[in-house]
């Protein structure tokens, strides 16, 4: 499973790109060279013990316990949570969580731009935060990496040289290097599908690219085009649903790679499609979602745990788990249906539904949202139900909530704590964490 792989990162040498220092070579030259952000990050905020129960307040963060027998029995787990939140708040933290999402830790945040994707890297989490956010406010455009260690929260205005997107970030398989993610303009020609495909306008005269990038000891070594290599089928089909976006046709918000470090997986929200890549060709080895080309999976149900509905509605977070197998959090987006994640293994071309699990309130999720294992045997999950009022939650492998952490939309729009209040709703504001990352306790409290 993801957690236990990243978490033997600890021993190797941190990413280059984010631990020397920045000389701001332009990223469109191909490579760009890195540098140490510890030398020349902003030390932003420092970690501190904390009273839980005050933090949350402070925070308007609440928690609630949904199974006390089962609550009390996660104080035996050696897993920590962690999340970036709330989400939309001008005051959000950093916050490291019991598995029993009981507060230990906390960094401010705080700045210009709030925290997204966090990741384990040598034993430090790693953070994007929004910078140069885009007019749609769905991507950014120089998104900075903040790390925490020794207690702070480093922010690295000097990443922005990498003009990488918030949505995703991932060490490789060799731990010096990351995988992220960027939105690139591209100038529409008849040759892009994504250009005529408007809803009866005469489209947009650019679209975004979805590009997926390799840092490596300070330089980009690989780079990987969403235009260049999807099956032009996969376009096609993802327009006749409500969630597809001409102008931004893929909206890449999640990757991983393979322990071999041979396949990368990426999720593709605009297309409701989860893709796996081969790192030495480009080519594209299969899809996942309701494109039926020749590169698509087949699905089995055995056990109808889909239901009628559309197989994915702007997903988020792949997490690879072992033997040929993953989770993806399906939102169902759009009115398709109840936010959900589903595990899955892939084998010879097929892929085995395994587990679907819902959300208990019956809530879609119109952004965000995570699933991970919270033990080695799949029993417990850390679910981060993304943008809405269903928070964070500890659930049982058949989707019992045992406790939950949930956030006042009311109350942060009040009190003008929330980005861009005119923008959001109350249900909007009150979105825990885009993530909610499972890895070794102390990378806060300890850090």
């Amino acid at each position: 499973m993801i957690a236990p792989r990243l978490g033997a990162l600890a021993t190797a040498v941190l990413v280059g790109a984010l631990l020397s220092s920045c000389t701001g070579a332009s990223p469109d030259a191909g490579t760009t060279t890195g540098g140490t952000p510890s030398a020349s990050g902003q030390a932003s905020s420092s970690a501190s013990a904390l009273d839980g129960e005050t933090t949350l307040a402070r925070l308007h963060l609440v928690r609630q316990v949904i199974d006390a027998d089962a609550e009390a029995a996660l104080a035996d787990l050696d897993a920590a949570v962690y999340i970036a939140s709330p989400t939309f708040s001008t005051e959000q933290s950093v916050l490291e969580l019991t598995a029993a999402l009981e507060p230990v830790a906390e960094v401010p945040v705080r700045g210009d731009a709030w925290g997204y994707a966090l990741t384990v890297v040598d034993g430090r989490l790693m953070l994007t935060t929004n910078d140069c956010l885009a007019e749609s406010l769905g991507w950014a455009e120089c998104a900075h990496v903040n790390t925490v260690a020794h207690g702070v929260l480093q922010r690295h205005p000097e990443t922005a040289a990498y003009a990488l997107d918030f949505h995703g970030l991932t060490a490789d398989a060799q731990g010096d290097g990351f995988f992220g993610d960027r939105y690139v303009p591209v100038a529409c020609d008849a040759s892009i599908a994504a250009c005529g495909l408007s809803g009866g306008t005469e489209g947009p005269d650019h679209v975004y690219d979805c590009q997926i990038v390799h840092y490596r000891d300070g330089e980009q070594v690989w780079s990987w085009s969403a235009l260049e290599h999807m099956p032009e089928g996969v376009i096609d089909q993802a327009s006749t649903t409500a969630v597809f976006s001409a102008s931004d046709p893929f909206h890449c918000n999640s990757m991983q790679v393979s322990d071999d470090g041979g396949t990368l997986y990426v999720s593709m929200k605009g297309v409701s499609t989860v893709v796996a890549v081969d790192i030495a060709t480009g080519e594209v080895l299969w899809t996942f979602g309701d494109y039926a080309g020749p590169e698509a999976l087949q699905v089995s149900d055995p056990d109808g745990l889909l239901g009628d509905r559309q197989l994915l509605s702007g997903n988020h977070d792949i997490q690879l788990l072992d033997d040929g197998r993953f989770t993806i959090f399906d939102n169902g987006s759009s009115g398709v249906g109840v936010a959900r994640f589903l595990v899955v293994s892939v084998d010879d071309g097929v892929a085995t539904i395994e587990r679907v699990v819902e959300d208990s309130s019956g809530r879609t999720s119109e952004c965000m949202g995570s699933a991970t294992p919270l033990v080695a045997d799949e029993s417990l999950w850390a679910v981060s139900w993304g943008c809405g009022s269903s928070g964070v939650e500890i659930v049982t492998a058949e989707g019992d909530p045992i406790v939950r952490l949930t956030a006042d939309g009311t109350a942060l729009r009040a009190q003008e704590l929330v980005y861009g209040i005119g923008t959001f709703s109350d249900e909007i504001a009150a979105t825990v964490a885009y993530r909610a990352l499972v890895a070794q306790p102390g990378l806060v409290a300890d850090a």
